[in-house]
């Protein structure tokens, strides 16, 4: 019996490793345990029952910490994370990305909170799948879309169905095959006739220097820091993913300007 309640702790931890918790939390939680298996017991000792006990009570501790928990936060790293909601939604998470969301997220509120990048299949449902970005909010009933938010510069590029960017008082409806770029506020739509990839390479077609730029940060955990600021200007380009020297090498000679790589940092000379 005991083996059994070992392989059922086993499973809930790996789930419990899917969530984010305060520190306070962690502490209180575990001082109270110690608490309860350090407490006086008079008279014998009957062993198996206080280790039946004190699995019982492991088992309920981070049950109550898992099943207590509202939100789950999934961050890549450097992989490329797959993740199936309980909706039946599936997102791609780019590497050095983060996506928030409610583990009872379902038919009746559907909402998560993206940092970085993502492709999304979103599964039609009787409520809008919301996901909301640094710059606004996109707004979906069943579609296939990728985003990218970071700093000032969110990027969306619609494959299937139709979604909204809200922004404020602002809102643009798109059409499969369009792509929105916003900046610090500003939103321009334009058709494109080619995805972004992000998987295997860094293509970028006619792209913002700054998203360029920022799948740099994403793919390579380094730094952008710019002495000059990354201009509008489009590129076409493909970058590795193994070699961000390289990747330097090519923007600058596609760009034109002077960017080098020192420390892991990426600027503009």
């Amino acid at each position: 019996q005991l083996s059994s309640d070992v392989s059922d702790l086993k499973i809930i931890w790996e789930l419990t490793n899917q969530l984010n918790n305060s520190q306070d939390v962690v502490d209180t939680s575990w001082l109270n345990f110690e608490q309860k298996v350090k407490a006086p017991k008079k008279g014998g000792f009957d062993w198996l029952k206080i280790a039946a006990s004190i699995t019982l009570l492991a088992v309920i501790s981070v049950s109550i910490w898992f099943f207590g928990s509202t939100d789950v936060s999934l961050t890549s790293d450097s992989t490329i994370i797959e993740q199936t909601l309980a909706d039946r939604s599936k997102v791609k998470l780019n590497r050095g990305s983060t996506l928030t969301y409610s583990k009872n997220l379902n038919s009746d509120k559907r909402e998560v909170w993206l940092t970085g990048e993502a492709l999304f299949d979103v599964q039609k449902g009787e409520s809008k799948f919301i996901v909301h970005l640094a710059e606004g909010d996109i707004v979906v009933h069943g579609t296939e879309f990728n985003a990218y938010s970071q700093d000032n510069l969110s990027v969306l590029e619609l494959y299937e169905g139709s979604i909204s960017f809200q922004s404020d008082d602002k809102e643009v409806i798109l059409k499969p095959g369009e792509r929105l770029i916003v900046v610090d506020g500003l939103m321009t739509v334009s058709a494109f006739s080619k995805k972004s990839s992000w998987e295997n390479s860094i293509a970028c077609n006619d792209m913002p220097l700054s998203y360029i730029l920022g799948q740099l940060k994403l793919s390579y955990n380094c730094t952008i820091d710019l002495s000059c600021p990354a201009s509008q200007e489009r590129f076409t380009v493909s970058l590795p993913k193994d070699d961000l020297q390289s990747c330097i090498d090519i923007l600058n000679q596609v760009s034109s300007k002077n960017f080098v790589l020192k420390d892991n940092s990426v600027r503009c000379d």
